[in-house]
């Protein structure tokens, strides 16, 4: 009996695509086997983490923290993380200087997955920061924190730089 691989009316693409990830991510050993094909670990991984991303086709409601110099974002991003000082808070202007991503433990192995394969922030290297770290950001960095407050489990909240930190920050 031959296998076949056919779209159905209405079906997409992406869809076609997921479907076939998940076979490979089910059935790669044995296929690897039966074909006599290398199956090594790294691509178990990369299957895994296109996966991941995959599946988050329609993202959760972004809330992004803009504003100008010394106008409370970092205060409203950690009161609403409840309290923990996750950016830091000075009396000076200008404290961040790179966004500061944080999102529900329960989505870390989807966001480390699509982060690593690239789908999110690309260009931007990542760090895994604690709620308590009273980080500023770096310029090119995304500083990703993974928090277990109820109320921000469909959402990612992200403290974004002012518009004049790069300003300021070169001079």
């Amino acid at each position: 009996m031959e296998d076949r691989f056919e779209l159905a009316v209405g079906e997409s693409v992406s869809d076609t695509f997921q479907d076939a990830l998940a076979v490979l991510r089910r059935e790669g050993d044995r296929l690897a086997e039966k074909l006599r094909l290398p199956w090594p670990v790294w691509a178990r991984e990369v299957v895994g983490r296109m996966l991941a991303g995959s599946r988050l086709v329609e993202f959760p409601p972004v809330v992004a923290l803009v504003g100008g110099a010394s106008s409370g974002k970092s205060t409203v991003f950690n009161n609403l993380l409840g309290g923990v000082e996750t950016s830091r808070i000075t009396a000076r202007g200008h404290t961040t200087k790179g966004l500061i991503l944080a999102v529900h433990e329960e989505h870390r192995s989807a966001i480390e997955g699509m982060l690593a394969a690239g789908v999110l922030f690309p260009g931007l290297k990542t760090e895994t920061i604690e709620p308590d770290a009273r980080v500023e950001g770096n310029p090119g960095r995304l500083a990703v924190m993974y928090h277990q407050v109820e109320s921000l489990r469909k959402a990612w909240l992200v403290d974004t730089p002012d518009f004049t930190s790069q300003a300021a920050y070169d001079e």
